[in-house]
């Protein structure tokens, strides 16, 4: 069964009644949802950790401390600090499938990946991109002036000619808008995480913050200037349940007394 034929065949079960609970914004989601591999959510997960990173680091970074192993200190940041931006990137990637898809096609797509797992919203429209390519290159093969030349340099060329001309009757037409969307579809994720990953990097935090004690606790998550760096960064950073605040250490005594 190709996939044009799954998307008429399954999109008329959906109108018959069997997809009577489906809704524009939940085929967006289902989309999104699908599209959100595995590898890429790895991707996701990673640059908002390294943002937090930097986030947790910075109210230490100029004391001479070093961030020694950059994955175990993405590690000890909770799923719990990106979840909101991972939420905001699916809402906002759904909301964009709803700007530039109709319910039909939305429908018609959701229909194509219910039947087929191994389907994307990527490989559906390559192949509807295919489909407007094989129409124009036969359109563009029919208006073409053959000179009716041996030379294989002359042939060369307009076969070039040809194709050159289906592509831009492609963009000039219909097809043309189909490709900017597509294009601009799967660009908005990427954009929209560094977006997210800029504004992450703007959180201000102190010292006293759970995640960079147990930064400055763990091992082989951070390098210190001296051997005692740690233990005193500690003391100064750890909260007193008694003042309610930073408890500032005092400062080791001298080993010998000046008069």
């Amino acid at each position: 069964m190709n996939t044009l034929f799954k998307v008429l065949f399954l999109t008329l079960l959906l109108l018959s009644g069997q997809g009577t609970l489906a809704t524009p914004q939940g085929d967006a989601n289902f989309i999104v949802q699908r599209n959100f591999d595995a590898a890429w959510m790895k991707i996701v997960h990673r640059k908002l950790k390294e943002a937090f990173v930097v986030v947790y680091f910075r109210p230490i970074a100029g004391l001479g401390v070093k961030i020694a192993d950059e994955d175990k200190f993405i590690d000890i940041i909770p799923d719990e600090a990106i979840a909101p931006y991972v939420d905001r990137l699916m809402s906002k990637t759904a909301e964009r499938y709803l700007s530039v898809y109709t319910p039909e096609q939305l429908a018609s797509v959701v229909a194509v990946m219910r039947a087929d797992t191994d389907a994307t919203m990527e490989k559906i429209l390559s192949e509807d991109y295919q489909r407007l390519h094989a129409a124009a290159l036969e359109q563009a093969r029919t208006n073409a002036q053959r000179s009716g030349s041996d030379d294989p340099l002359v042939i060369e060329l307009e076969e070039l000619t040809v194709q050159l001309n289906a592509f831009v009757t492609m963009l000039d037409g219909d097809g043309g808008e189909a490709i900017g969307q597509s294009i601009a579809l799967g660009l908005d994720p990427l954009f929209l995480l560094m977006g997210y990953t800029r504004e992450i990097t703007q959180i201000e935090q102190k010292p006293d913050n759970p995640i960079t004690i147990a930064a400055l606790r763990a091992d082989g998550i951070l390098s210190f200037a001296n051997f005692v760096q740690r233990q005193t960064l500690l003391q100064q950073f750890s909260t007193s349940d008694r003042t309610g605040g930073i408890l500032f250490a005092k400062p080791p005594a001298n080993s010998t007394q000046s008069d």
